[in-house]
């Protein structure tokens, strides 16, 4: 699972500066790579975080040891930053209802302060995993939430389609 986020992720900030450097040439893969690193946050995370393998995920075995607050934390974490991820996607491609960013930064910060607290007793590498995409993922949605929309055309370079076509 470590590989797929990995590959996942790579492809996200590669087709995200292609998409700034050049042009938007490369939104398809922009779009199927952001949504996949979504539903693997949304649908894998109380795996992923508890370093539980995808074959022993219906094993009453692979949770021995693992707290129920652990298990429901994972899953909000993977909540959050599944919709932080596509709040980064609506906002980037400037698409209209884009409500993804302030329920997922909302969540990331809830977990985020708990994980924290957790993290000063108890520094295990599943609680600085956590944090690490809390961090990058959150600060990311963070930053392209509180740009105003302008610059974000300003930087990506786009025109408004209803602009363009009242000015013609």
């Amino acid at each position: 699972m470590k590989k797929f986020e990995l590959i996942i992720g790579t492809l996200v900030i590669i087709s995200l500066l292609y998409k700034l450097l050049f042009s938007t040439e490369l939104n398809t893969l922009f779009i199927i790579s952001l949504i996949s690193l979504s539903l693997f946050y949304l649908y894998f995370s109380f795996l992923y975080f508890n370093n539980i393998p995808i074959k022993k995920a219906f094993k009453k075995d692979s949770y021995n040891g693992i707290t129920k607050w652990e298990i429901y934390g994972s899953i909000g974490l993977g909540f959050g930053l599944s919709f932080t991820c596509l709040g980064i996607l609506f906002s980037i491609m400037r698409w209209p209802m884009n409500l993804y960013n302030e329920i997922g930064i909302l969540v990331l910060i809830v977990i985020g302060i708990v994980g924290l607290i957790k993290f000063k007793t108890n520094k295990t590498t599943n609680l600085k995993k956590s944090l690490i995409r809390i961090l990058v993922i959150g600060g990311i949605g963070s930053i392209i939430w509180l740009t105003q929309n302008d610059t974000v055309k300003d930087i990506l370079k786009l025109e408004n389609p209803i602009e363009t076509s009242i000015e013609s």
